[in-house]
């Protein structure tokens, strides 16, 4: 064995090294849990988001935390996205002048 391939050998086995390192350093997914009533409201409140809190767990509660066919994820997300949602049912809608 030259030296070239000693020191291929050896940084082959450096990247096995840090590639080890890294899955090890990687912080791992925590398993999906379902806010209680006061997360969810203290969440609402802190973010001045317009939202039921009690109508958003309902529905989600009644389907089992999924969305589709996959289990939520992030429920602070759905929070969001819920009160996007109701900001334009909020707004008086247009209605098309006849012409």
């Amino acid at each position: 064995m030259n030296y070239y391939d000693r020191k291929i050998r050896e940084l082959e086995d450096r990247i096995i090294s840090l590639e080890g390192e890294v899955k090890r350093l990687k912080p791992k997914r925590t398993r999906f849990e379902p806010p209680n009533m006061t997360e969810l409201i203290n969440y609402i409140s802190e973010n001045d988001l317009q939202v039921d809190a009690y109508a958003f767990k309902d529905f989600y509660e009644s389907k089992n935390w999924m969305v589709g066919k996959n289990k939520m994820k992030d429920w602070k997300a759905a929070v969001r996205n819920w009160s996007r949602g109701n900001k334009s049912e909020t707004q008086p809608k247009r209605r098309l002048q006849e012409i």
